[in-house]
């Protein structure tokens, strides 16, 4: 029995795993007016699939007394790059089909917009009191069923994009639940009784579904208008972008208080720290404040020099820089190549000034300090024969190899 389970086991472990046919997401943007009692906050539904796919029929639902309102920002019509907004994509919507298109010798025409009630014009929202269909625009459970028809492959739609927008509606929600106005689980299934996710081939789709996290159970994300509580995502070496990004993920709700060091280079890469402190329980209204400086010198950096010459940040060179101050020549691909003085005719080129500099008795052989360090173009905290020898390679000096600071 023992020798039975143990050839299962290594059975399951060869077992090789397949990326899913197609991933769906869920992101939320800012709250649309967050002066208003009634708060909308906009849910976009969005794909990246490995293999063309033909029709999606998804579940979207919500919880704590919020409910989905006004749909927009999807295709509608034949994908072949005319259609709204100028893009192809899913535009076909089966359970609206019959009640908003009469086609004429083979031509469609009388296609309603998106003016009025989502429900009760051409959208994916399957039609209310249809099987399985969910309830109708402004409810909390809705099923949407988007398809693509197209003439040849360039006109299919792309390998990734966004179905359709959706706004979370707090003044539907109910007034007695203690969550009202607050925040709220949106949640993807896929909805097989009417038809699921379908290859262009014409069989099912494995798919992915958002994981969850940050409060949110799997296959949702959390929604928040401002109350409840959030736990602060942890944002130090992140970029500007990921880091609003993370906090809007987190469900926080107000954007943060950016502060830069002062050092005059605000083209900033990397989050140094921040307030709250990562993993801090806090109300989802919280304003984080987060200082951003250049973290241009952080380990596994990697510097392209010449041809396929390269120079790799260690955590020692990270000591180097932040014991000197974090000095801003260090920022520079030209620093790496010979290029230590930044005026005259050295100003982004390694030339005689920067060989002078280096063999000067005041400098060469000597510890960096924060009026030489320029000079030491291999990070090591020393001006040396290294560093000469970087000036001097045929493919550093004379030559102009990038700016001076500030750099990134």
């Amino acid at each position: 029995m023992k020798k039975v389970l143990l050839v299962v086991a290594l059975l399951l472990l060869a077992t090789p795993v397949f990326a899913a046919d197609v991933t769906i997401t869920a992101t939320t943007g800012a709250v649309i007016n967050p002066s208003e009692p009634n708060k909308l906050k906009p849910v976009t539904i969005s794909y990246t699939s490995t293999t063309p796919i033909s029709a999606f029929a998804i579940r979207l639902t919500s919880d704590n007394g919020m409910n989905l309102d006004n749909i927009r920002d999807f295709n509608v019509g034949e994908s072949n790059g005319t259609m709204t907004g100028g893009k192809s994509g899913y535009g076909i919507f089966p359970g609206k089909f019959r009640q908003n298109v009469t086609v004429y010798n083979g031509t469609t025409s009388n296609m309603k917009g998106q003016s009025g009630p989502s429900d009760a014009c051409y959208s994916p929202i399957a039609p209310f009191g249809d099987f399985n269909s969910g309830g109708y625009s402004g409810s909390n459970n809705l099923v949407m069923e988007l398809g693509t028809l197209y003439v040849g492959d360039p006109n299919k739609p792309a390998a990734s994009g966004s179905l359709f927008t959706i706004d979370v509606n707090s003044e539907r929600g109910y007034p007695g639940n203690a969550g009202f106005g607050n925040d709220c689980n949106v949640c993807i299934t896929v909805e097989q009784s009417r038809g699921g996710v379908v290859k262009a081939d014409a069989t099912a789709a494995t798919v992915t579904l958002p994981p969850g996290g940050s409060g949110a159970p799997a296959t949702c994300i959390k929604v928040s208008f401002g109350g409840g509580t959030c736990t602060e995502p942890n944002l130090v070496n992140l970029t500007m972008a990921d880091a609003n990004a993370a906090l809007v993920a987190a469900g926080f709700t107000n954007p943060p208080v950016i502060t830069y060091e002062p050092n005059g280079m605000k083209t900033a890469l990397r989050v140094d720290r921040q307030t709250p402190a990562s993993g801090a329980s806090v109300a989802c209204s919280t304003v984080t404040n987060y200082v951003v400086d250049t973290n241009c010198i952080y380990a596994g950096r990697v510097y392209s020099l010449y041809g396929t010459t390269t120079f790799t940040v260690t955590a020692t060179h990270v000591t180097n820089w932040n014991n000197l101050g974090r000095p801003a020549c260090w920022c520079c691909v030209s620093q790496k190549r010979g290029n230590g003085i930044y005026t005259g005719t050295s100003s982004g080129k390694t030339d005689i000034l920067d060989l002078a500099a280096v063999k000067n008795t005041n400098n060469y052989n000597k510890n960096d300090t924060t009026t030489n360090c320029c000079l030491d173009f291999n990070l090591s905290n020393k001006i040396d024969i290294l560093d000469l020898a970087i000036a001097k390679n045929s493919n550093n000096y004379n030559k102009s190899n990038g700016s001076g600071p500030p750099c990134q």
